[in-house]
């Protein structure tokens, strides 16, 4: 069962879980197949092909630092990311940044 962002919650301080970086779609499916709770990539050419590939699994796209350049341009690939199937956002710009998201 994929888990959602308040599942993630709720389960901080009860236990551990997996996450894997993926770079290839393989990876995502693999990942899936192992009971890997959360999977994590930046590759945004590959985002729709990773949520395809593991959908019961939570998918953390990472925004790529330097990529964006105000916190207007991050809100929007963060959107982005979401409408192509993400669960979740990293993303590695300063605080104001992410406050602003």
């Amino acid at each position: 069962m994929k888990m959602t962002v308040k599942d993630l919650i709720d389960h901080k301080g009860k236990g551990q879980l997996t996450e894997l970086n993926v770079a290839s779609v393989e990876h995502a499916v693999a990942a899936e197949a192992a009971g890997i709770e959360i999977i994590v990539s930046g590759r945004k050419h590959a985002r729709d092909d990773f949520r395809a590939a593991a959908p019961n699994t939570h998918f953390t796209f990472g925004l790529i630092y330097g990529e964006c350049a105000n916190a207007d341009e991050a809100r929007r690939a963060a959107f982005e990311a979401l409408e192509a199937g993400a669960d979740s956002i990293y993303c590695p710009m300063h605080y104001d940044v992410i406050e602003a998201m």
